[in-house]
């Protein structure tokens, strides 16, 4: 809540970008809070939230027990190899972001030299086997923070939890439609060239 004289303004946004922003332009005076509801209530949680996430995350990669900082930077660092001109490190990161259907599975080892390549040679502590598939790993990660009593207010959390969703989204949808051929052969923008065929399927 921001106090000016005599007029307050309350601003709710689940955008973190707008948030970012507004936070960046506006002194806030440290009256700034995640509004979270847990399976009893409403509470308030001052507010965890940075100006760079992804500077705070390549810091805390390299501690195991931060294992969701590393794998919420795969969509930054897919990004950023697409635009550096990355092109097969960018499909293969999009390879941890998606259900694919007859393409091979990122694996850690794979995973770990694309961040090094784009991040200008910047490494990270291989925590687990270098074979471990990165999408195994991270839905292991997204159960232990939907398992969790206290919510995931941090964005790294968040980050990991949107990927686990549109997964499960993905393999269901690809279930549900049940043409295996058409779905390998799509080139772009799975999720949403998924639902159109899938929403066919669906019984109300």
């Amino acid at each position: 809540m921001l106090a000016v004289d005599n007029f307050r303004q309350i601003i709710l946004t689940h955008n973190y970008d707008f948030y970012r922003t507004v936070w960046k332009r506006l002194d806030l005076s440290g009256v700034n809070y995640h509004v979270a509801k847990t399976k009893d209530e409403i509470v308030l949680t001052k507010e965890t939230m940075y100006r760079d996430p992804f500077d705070k995350w390549k810091k805390a990669a390299n501690n195991d027990e931060k294992r969701d900082c590393l794998f919420a930077m795969i969509p930054f660092v897919r990004n950023l190899a697409g635009y550096c001109g990355f092109k097969d490190e960018e499909d293969k990161l999009t390879l941890a972001l998606h259900y694919k259907l007859a393409k091979p599975e990122l694996t850690f080892g794979e995973m770990l030299n694309i961040f090094s390549k784009v991040l200008n040679g910047q490494e990270f502590e291989a925590h687990l086997p270098k074979d471990a598939i990165v999408i195994e790993e991270l839905l292991k990660v997204a159960t232990s923070l939907t398992d969790a009593d206290d919510p995931a207010l941090d964005l790294e959390k968040k980050v990991v939890l949107a990927i686990a969703i549109r997964i499960f989204a993905e393999s269901y949808m690809i279930s549900r439609i049940n043409d295996d051929e058409w779905v390998k052969a799509i080139p772009k923008n799975q999720t949403s060239e998924l639902y159109l065929p899938y929403s066919k399927t669906r019984r109300f």
